[in-house]
């Protein structure tokens, strides 16, 4: 990072509405200035445009394109503010049967039609659960048996750029009626009939603010996650509402990873349910971009 750059800069640059658009405006005209010059030189010395002096073109063309690469390089470092945390494939993520994946989001922006909030799957999107946030503002969340996909989604627009929202997607395959269910502050948002079977399974890390997959369409959250939590158990509606707002401390029934995410540094987030910690990469110390601080009201990690 440069030393110009603060965390505090960086920081408006995650959650700005039009400095990240810009930056990406900067970040391309860097490159062209960059190869631009320097292709124009090139041509010129094969015979293009012979009205221009080729002296005075090679003069212009070592500032012109250290510019250029000030411009890309400095611009694509702050543009870079969006991280991800990994924890482990093991028996705390490897959950094929119930599970339930909760979490306070913040999204600042959509960089493409999907962003992950998690997922455990594969490059080739084979996930045994995840949940993304559309760019028309709705979750999906789904599993992936032998049979094949089971999604639900919430409505439209039922999660809002800029706002902290808790979020709780639910599977359900040993109760009386099998289900998939998401609820959003606490409250049922969506439902729908899942297949009892074991989902398939995926030697990869859950992934946080992430996916392995390279769809064009999809892509890293881009915004703030706090206090995430993943059970082997299909937690009611009653039981989301009552904890929602509470950091839990200690080892709780059924949960296999909690990150408080209160680090503040490092690249470690503290796994206090007692499993592997996650891994967190692509971010700058002291930076909120993906990950956020400390739970401490109602709406707002």
């Amino acid at each position: 990072m440069p030393e110009s750059a603060s965390p505090a800069a960086l920081s408006w640059v995650a959650t700005s509405a039009w400095a990240y658009p810009a930056l990406e405006v900067v970040h391309i005209a860097g490159i062209a200035l960059l190869l631009g010059n320097l292709v124009a030189l090139e041509l010129r010395v094969w015979g293009a445009a012979r009205e221009l002096p080729v002296a005075a073109l090679a003069r212009l063309a070592l500032p012109l394109s250290l510019l250029g690469f000030g411009l890309a390089a400095g611009s694509g470092l702050a543009i870079d503010t969006v991280g991800e945390i990994r924890v482990a494939d093991g028996v705390e993520t490897d959950l094929r049967g119930d599970v339930t994946f909760e979490a306070w989001i913040r999204p600042d922006r959509y960089p493409t039609t999907r962003s992950s909030i998690a997922v455990k799957g594969d490059v080739a999107a084979n996930r045994s659960y995840a949940m993304w946030l559309d760019h028309n503002g709705y979750l999906d969340w789904s599993t992936r048996d032998p049979s094949g996909y089971q999604f639900v989604r919430t409505p439209v627009g039922s999660i809002q750029l800029g706002r902290w929202t808790h979020v709780a997607g639910v599977i359900d395959r040993t109760g009386s009626s099998p289900q998939l269910r998401v609820y959003i502050d606490g409250v049922l948002s969506a439902s729908t009939a899942v297949r009892p079977g074991l989902a398939i399974g995926v030697s990869e890390p859950l992934r946080i603010g992430a996916s392995a997959e390279e769809w064009t369409d999809h892509d890293r959250f881009d915004g703030a996650i706090d206090e995430v939590r993943l059970w082997n158990v299909a937690r009611t509606g009653a039981q989301i509402a009552a904890s929602r707002d509470l950091a839990l401390a200690g080892a709780q029934a059924g949960l296999t990873v909690r990150l408080g995410l209160d680090e503040g540094s490092g690249t470690v987030a503290t796994n206090s349910a007692g499993g592997p910690n996650g891994s967190l990469l692509h971010r700058y110390d002291g930076l909120s971009a993906t990950i956020a601080g400390t739970l401490a009201a109602s709406g707002q990690p």
